[in-house]
Formats: C-alpha cells, sequence, structure tokens
C-alpha cells in the first residue's frame, strides 16, 4: 500500500511533537474525530472506490477492443493488475494526452493520502484541528522507510482538518474527470462494434 510522503512544515512538525510527546495509552483517549471528519474521510474513500472501478473498466476495453494500445507486458495480466499498473497502463494509451497525464499523477497522490484515512486508526488532536493516522504495519514501514520499525514503534500522520474539504473537492473533480473518460472509451468502442 503506497502511504503519503512527509511533508516537512512547521505546522506539521509542531502536530507530529504533539503526537510524539504524548503516550500511546494518552492517544487512545483523544476523541476519534467529528461527523464531518468521517463525512468528508467516507467520500474521499468511496470516490475512491468509483475511480479504481473506472480505471479498470477503462484499461480493461481499450485492451479489449485496442489491445496494442496496452503494453506486452500487462497482456497476460489485465485482471491482476494492481491499481498502480492500471494507472500506467492508461497513462500509455492515446487516451490520455500529456496534459491529463499529470491528473493520472495528482490521483495517485491523492490514493497515498486515501490510503492511509481508509486503512490507518484515526484520533483528534483534543487542542488543535487536526487528525492523527496512526497504524502498526511493518510492511507498511519498510515500504514507507526502508527499514522494519523498532518493536513497539507505530508510524503517523498528521493531517490539519482544514485540509479535508480541498482534499474531498480534488478526488471528487478526479472521479468526476475519470468517469468522462470511462463513458467516452466506452462510446467509442461500443458504437464502432454495434454502429
Amino acid at each position: 500500500m503506497a502511504l503519503p510522503a512527509s511533508i516537512e512544515n512547521e505546522r506539521n512538525r509542531f502536530l507530529l511533537s504533539k503526537v510524539d510527546s504524548a503516550s500511546f495509552k494518552e492517544i487512545l483517549k483523544w476523541p476519534k474525530g467529528s461527523k464531518d471528519d468521517f463525512a468528508q474521510i467516507g467520500q474521499i474513500i468511496l470516490e475512491f472506490g468509483q475511480i479504481d472501478t473506472q480505471l479498470r473498466s477503462i484499461v480493461e476495453l481499450i485492451y479489449r477492443f485496442d489491445k496494442g494500445q496496452i503494453p506486452v507486458k500487462w497482456h497476460s495480466k489485465i485482471a491482476k493488475m494492481t491499481i498502480g499498473d492500471t494507472e500506467d497502463a492508461l497513462r500509455t494509451s492515446s487516451w490520455i494526452s500529456d496534459k491529463n497525464a499529470e491528473a493520472v499523477e495528482i490521483m495517485r497522490e491523492c490514493r497515498r493520502m486515501r490510503n492511509m484515512m481508509a486503512h490507518f486508526m484515526m484520533r483528534r488532536f483534543p487542542d488543535e484541528d487536526a487528525l492523527v493516522f496512526i497504524t502498526k504495519s511493518d510492511e507498511d514501514a519498510r515500504r514507507a522507510f526502508g527499514s522494519l520499525p523498532a518493536p513497539g514503534q507505530i508510524l503517523t500522520g498528521v493531517v490539519d482538518a482544514s485540509e479535508l474539504p480541498r482534499k474531498l473537492k480534488q478526488v471528487a473533480a478526479l472521479a468526476a474527470w475519470i468517469t468522462d473518460i470511462a463513458i467516452d472509451v466506452g462510446d467509442h468502442y461500443f458504437s464502432r462494434r454495434c454502429g
């Protein structure tokens, strides 16, 4: 699972220092989040369900009707492709212009945030308008940092709550964009076949 890159700024360092100074027992007693936090995070996660379904559908259609647009290395793996491979395959097709390739990269970065939101435990700072996401996954730590964590070490990420509406707007726009492409791809191949 790809995780978001660490963003080093004064605010995040301040929030992480608050996490580091609290015991895990104390953090577990922090609020789980507001209804707005859960609603926005839930919508981000569900929007990505739509994005991933559309991505896979697009690549399968292109493979079925125009196999030459999909790199040969994926021809025997279409049904088993990771979502990252699916994004890469779509980027190589004529359906994605250079300008749209940027959107695929933004999608990839947003998915990293979505992964953290969907798979980590969440707590709200008791005295800050911010969230901390926590997990205990040696494999995620190895992927993120290149080595296994020390025994008892946890992974944390912090997000200002004010960032959630902006991220949701960005993800919803990506979902609308990929849906438009899915419709165009479907119309193109099915009208050509049936028309």
